[in-house]
């Protein structure tokens, strides 16, 4: 009987409009000015700083002028202007003109010298020198004498020189974040075309605006809001191995295998709504807020009973609709590591976490504390992370607000420039303690937990994991590579019938060299398999949530579908993942490590076809480490190891050229080898798939 689980509602995600604006037309609303500064003779004058103050709104800016002392302010709004001119050794200048929309207004600035400085008052002549004494003579009749000249006025100090004028070399900004940007008029002003730095509003997704993070909000400095809004809507056919099932709507439809044609989309609205406080560049947040609402509705389409629901009567089809809440977390920076910017943070709540480059062992959103930061110039990162696991929905895969009894404690260490430049190392170490859930069914009908091959028992499964990875570059050679051994106790394997220890390894190496536009790769893939399932030792790998990317990805059939395992209720491979794990499910099951492993041999290249759009080819050789869990399970001998191969081929485009508007589409074709056809078929298999992703 199914088991039903409460659930919280969450507001439903708003739809979102990308209210894409002309900004060719905005462009033109703006007025130019323009013109040449000369002096008094009329030469040109280079080099000098022409200012444009808005009297309206005291917004002012800033021109030099070039060589031939011509200059160029456009983007300005309609309006009244002074352009003011202050240059030493010139009159300061000043000139009022009336801007209207789209006018492009030619002035002609001409520098007058600086008025000479006043000069003092003349000093008054010196005294006249005493005549030389004359010989006595008879004293003729005394005249009368004049009376005493009056004393000659002192001189008056000359009135003092005007000032020097002086242009100050900075112009106060109060507000770093509003900056005007500079002139930049990419064609003349009568060509339509793109107009840089053109103003921002508020639901304008191109350019600046308080909703993406460029402006700070609430009236602070420092505190910003990041609203996203995701659309995503998938289109997938595919041909996969599908059983007919234990019932059958005509007669004489029993056979093994059914209809293979599949159909299903699974569209998600995804709300995001981020309030930190920080500062820019290399100096980490003081604090974050995030919640992310997700809608999202799911429907396939099958051509035989009994897959898509455990009860006949529910048919072929299926669609469901599921709200949730898939993440809300809070971080606090607790502390700096010295003066350069390096950090300790903790994050709390569900989020998002990687573990290792290419999501290998643990990629996923979920409940969980995060503590972390990094030292030496940010050159050394480091993670401490438990997490709590949700149970997720069947069918949209979300969270949901229950429990699962699966703990999860990760640590990780990443050294940058190891040994070379442009090369980082990340030793690791994850421990996955999964109680189980008893006998657990899954939304739509079928068991989940414990897996229904085997001895089925309720089981606790610990493992461990010690891990080594790199990425970057050595010299003109990108390379990227992950080692995992495994270890721990399964309480009771169905397989093997018994408690088993584990004892498994994982090993992942690509290489690539970049040529110019392209670039060719190779890869190998290796999963360590068990070939003895009835001893205690279980050496089959299984990772604890992976999601890789390599060999192709998510354009490959083999990592894309979920290849069920026929008559078993497991799937010999999960969606989203290269494993063959023999699981029910990757987000219900438990992991699983008594399987058959892997080996993969992938070449590809990846082309950036234009600047808009990329390539991505893929072929990839794939073959079982060991068959005997698979001749155990499906009591059948002889099962070859060779899996088959798988061709993919998958485009990117970007019309936009940015992630607003997002089309990715991809085919991959399946040939199947021997092993392949010993335990599922020797049909071809495809799978075809469209998604339109719109993003605010």
């Amino acid at each position: 009987m199914p088991v039903f689980r409460s659930r919280m509602v969450v507001a439903a995600a708003c739809a979102l409009l990308f209210l894409l604006a002309p900004r060719t037309a905005a462009a033109q609303a703006r007025a130019t000015l323009r013109g040449t500064l000369r002096n008094a003779a009329g030469a040109p004058q280079p080099n000098v700083t022409i200012n444009v103050v808005n009297l309206d709104t005291e917004n002012e800016r800033q021109v030099i002028t070039e060589a031939d002392g011509t200059w160029t302010m456009g983007g300005l709004l309609p309006g009244r202007y002074e352009i003011r001119v202050d240059e030493a050794g010139f009159a300061p200048l000043r000139q009022a003109v009336t801007l209207t929309a789209g006018q492009q207004s030619t002035q002609t600035l001409t520098l007058r010298p600086a008025a000479a400085p006043a000069q003092p008052a003349p000093a008054p002549p010196p005294p006249a020198p005493t005549p030389a004494p004359r010989p006595a003579q008879p004293a003729p009749t005394p005249a009368p004498t004049p009376p005493p000249a009056a004393p000659a006025a002192p001189p008056q100090p000359a009135p003092p020189a005007p000032p020097a004028v002086v242009v100050p070399d900075y112009i106060p900004a109060p507000d770093r974040w509003r900056l005007e940007f500079p002139v930049w008029q990419r064609y003349p002003p009568d060509v339509p075309g793109h107009h840089p730095y053109s103003d921002g509003r508020k639901i304008d997704p191109y350019n600046r605006n308080v909703l993406k993070g460029d402006y700070p909000a609430f009236g602070t400095q420092d505190v910003f809001v990041v609203l996203t809004g995701v659309v995503e809507t998938p289109f997938e056919y595919r041909r996969a191995p599908t059983p007919s099932g234990v019932s059958q709507a005509e007669p004489g439809s029993d056979q093994f295998f059914g209809k293979p044609e599949q159909f299903s989309f699974a569209s998600e609205a995804v709300g995001s709504l981020e309030i930190f406080k920080g500062d820019t560049s290399f100096k980490p947040r003081t604090w974050a807020l995030r919640v992310t609402p997700v809608f999202n509705l799911n429907y396939v389409n099958v051509g035989e009973s009994n897959v898509v629901n455990a009860t006949p009567e529910e048919g072929r089809t299926r669609r469901r609709t599921d709200i949730a809440l898939q993440e809300a977390f809070g971080e606090v920076k607790l502390f700096d590591v010295g003066s350069n910017y390096d950090f300790v943070s903790i994050r709390a709540g569900i989020q998002p976490f990687t573990s290792d480059f290419r999501g290998f062992l643990y990629r996923d959103t979920n409940l969980g504390v995060r503590l972390f930061g990094t030292f030496g110039r940010n050159r050394n990162q480091w993670n401490i992370a438990a997490f709590d696991q949700l149970q997720k929905e069947t069918n949209s895969e979300l969270n949901l607000f229950e429990r699962r009894d699966q703990k999860v404690i990760i640590a990780n260490y990443f050294r940058q420039d190891f040994l070379t430049q442009g090369y980082t190392i990340s030793p690791s170490f994850h421990a996955n303690f999964d109680k189980g859930a008893g006998f657990f069914f899954d939304e739509n009908g079928f068991l989940v937990q414990p897996a229904p091959i085997g001895d089925i028992r309720p089981h606790e499964v610990k493992a461990f994991y010690a891990g080594i990875g790199g990425d970057g570059h050595w010299g003109s050679v990108n390379v990227s590579h992950q080692f995992y051994q495994a270890f721990g106790t399964d309480e009771f394997n169905g397989i093997s019938g018994r408690e088993v220890d584990i004892n498994a390894q994982f090993a992942s190496a690509e290489f690539s060299v970049d040529r110019n536009w392209w670039r060719i790769k190779g890869s190998v893939v290796y999963a360590s398999g068990d070939q003895d399932p009835d001893d205690d030792k279980a050496k089959g790998f299984d990772a604890i949530f992976d999601n890789p990317n390599i060999a192709g990805g998510p354009f490959s059939f083999w990592n894309r579908e979920g290849i069920r395992l026929t008559q078993t209720l497991v799937g010999l491979t999960q969606r989203s993942s290269i494993l063959p794990t023999l699981r029910t499910s990757k987000t219900e099951g438990q992991a699983n490590f008594v399987n058959p492993g892997l080996l993969l041999y992938n070449a590809g290249v990846d082309a950036d076809l234009t600047q808009k759009m990329r390539l991505s080819v893929n072929a990839n050789f794939l073959q079982f480490r060991y068959t005997d869990v698979l001749q155990r399970v499906l009591f059948q001998e002889n099962i070859e190891k060779s899996i088959g191969m798988d061709y993919s081929a998958g485009v990117q485009w970007r019309p936009a050229l940015n992630d607003q508007i997002v089309v990715t589409a991809g085919a991959s074709v399946f040939m199947p080898s021997a092993g392949f056809k010993n335990i599922l078929t020797s049909d071809r298999l495809f799978a075809p798939f469209l998604v339109l992703t719109l993003r605010y």
